[in-house]
């Protein structure tokens, strides 16, 4: 097969298709209108998948309040060079009035939002496409006063190229449930590009973090605090399997604590140590999934304005990690360490109110040219603004089949 339009005479296929590979998606949108060859090669979901894995795009962090303000806001992702911290000139994200909608999860470039009146009700967003995904309400009613607490993840099975998604929440006393330790919990399973949530089996063997983990294409969780020192384990959803599974941290580490972080350190799940005498910040990796075996990659000297601080955020951010601490002697700043320099830089900001200190959480973003098209169906622009008005920087707007 070769490309014949007047933009590439004569190139082969498979040479375009791994040249694309390499460049960042913002690029590929532009050239996506080129020709309609170039235009599928870019929206198809294999490509999709591939590019997340092959291009060098520039990891980014975006700090949100969550629970979101009530009123307009934006959102800007903040991108280090290994020199300095740089906000985007566009946001990533504009609210003209939200009222419900929180952020819950990012991965594969996705952001995944719930409604916070109506848990049952949640949606996809592409920021880079200005893209929207309505998702099938949850076939489950879920608790009305036995917890807040909800779980979402998303991964990706190889096995059938398909993308899924993961949520657990407290069910009521005389519902169909599985019962963990921590109480009533079920399990439901999306797989993007179905008209419905399904139920399943598994169930996690205890309340997990609020906050997972998106890496070799499974979600990963540390478990809340509980007593028995034993059970304090790593939760890891098997999208393949759709099962929990229970993963051990190296022997020394007990897990939950909160020195303790799980991350995604270059596409392998890792746990940053903070707990080391206050003196050091020390990496471990999971060097061999399937074996569960860890390794310790890092360790480096803490910063003596770090001190003995415990810590809002922590996670990787490319060669290195983001570090936002509950010290009251930090001034609001977010300190970035470079692993391979090992040296310490911070930014003041960028929360504009102090009363937002408290509730922000930082998330791990990377652009991504998935297209939410390949998962649902184009609603009218009439249909899609009564639907998603508050959403200034959504332009298309897919309803699940």
């Amino acid at each position: 097969m070769e490309i014949t339009n007047c933009a590439s005479s004569y190139v082969p296929a498979d040479i375009v298709y791994q040249i694309f590979l390499k460049l960042p998606a913002k690029s590929l949108l532009r050239f996506r209108c080129v020709s309609k060859i170039w235009r599928d090669i870019i929206d198809g979901l294999s490509f999709a998948k591939k590019h997340i894995a092959f291009a060098a795009e520039q990891p980014q962090i975006l700090p949100a309040a969550v629970p979101f303000p009530i009123g307009a806001q934006a959102l800007h992702s903040l991108t280090y060079d290994g020199n300095s911290i740089k906000e985007s000139d566009y946001p990533v994200l504009e609210f003209l009035n939200n009222e419900s909608y929180d952020l819950s999860h990012i991965a594969y470039g996705l952001l995944l939002f719930e409604n916070q009146n109506c848990r049952a009700e949640a949606f996809l967003y592409n920021p880079l496409r200005g893209e929207v995904l309505e998702l099938p309400r949850a076939s489950t009613p879920a608790a009305e006063t036995y917890s807040t607490d909800y779980w979402y993840g998303m991964g990706f099975n190889n096995m059938t190229n398909t993308y899924k998604i993961v949520r657990v929440f407290p069910v009521k006393a005389d519902d169909d449930h599985m019962s963990s330790s921590d109480g009533l919990l079920a399990s439901e399973i999306y797989t993007m590009g179905t008209s419905s949530w399904r139920r399943i089996s598994s169930i996690p063997p205890f309340s997990l973090s609020k906050h997972g983990v998106s890496v070799y294409g499974d979600m990963h969780w540390s478990t809340s605090w509980i007593d028995r020192i034993d059970d304090r384990m790593i939760i890891s959803f098997d999208f393949g399997k759709e099962e929990f599974i229970q993963t051990s941290p190296p022997d020394h580490l007990v897990l939950p604590n909160y020195c303790l972080k799980l991350t995604n350190l270059r596409e392998s799940l890792a746990i940053i140590d903070l707990s080391s005498d206050h003196q050091f910040i020390e990496i471990w990796v999971m060097k061999d999934y399937n074996k569960k075996e860890w390794a310790k990659e890092y360790r480096t000297n803490k910063c003596e304005i770090l001190g003995n601080s415990l810590f809002f955020s922590v996670g990787a951010w490319g060669p290195s990690l983001y570090l936002y601490p509950n010290n009251e002697m930090n001034d609001n700043c977010l300190y970035i360490h470079d692993l391979k320099m090992n040296r310490l830089m911070y930014k003041i900001g960028p929360w504009r109110d102090e009363s937002y200190r408290h509730r922000t959480k930082i998330f791990s973003y990377t652009q991504s040219i998935l297209s939410l098209k390949n998962f649902g169906k184009l609603v009218s622009a009439a249909e899609g603004l009564r639907r998603f008005s508050f959403l200034k920087s959504a332009r298309f707007i897919y309803v699940s089949p």
